[in-house]
């Protein structure tokens, strides 16, 4: 989707990190694939750890998923074959 912006915050709390993401211009996620039903947001670890952190709810091309992890790396988003 290469009209797609968005920007996230982080910010450190304690062991982990809350995040915000924002997005725009993003189109569902079914026009990648059919069998693609929504975007979310996971956080991955160094140990390959993997934390499902929310849907992104798409709404006229923006949205906004704000989550807490106590991992430290993460991915921004994906389109996944159905709503976690």
């Amino acid at each position: 989707m290469p009209k797609a912006e968005g920007h996230a915050n982080v910010e450190k709390k304690g062991g982990g990190a809350q995040i915000e993401i924002h997005v725009r211009a993003l189109k569902p996620a079914l026009t990648l694939d059919l069998s693609r039903l929504t975007h979310a947001l996971w956080a991955v670890a160094l140990d390959l750890k993997v934390e499902n952190l929310g849907e992104l709810k798409i709404k006229n091309g923006s949205g906004i998923v704000a989550s807490v992890t106590v991992l430290l790396q993460f991915a921004v988003t994906t389109a996944e074959p159905y709503s976690p």
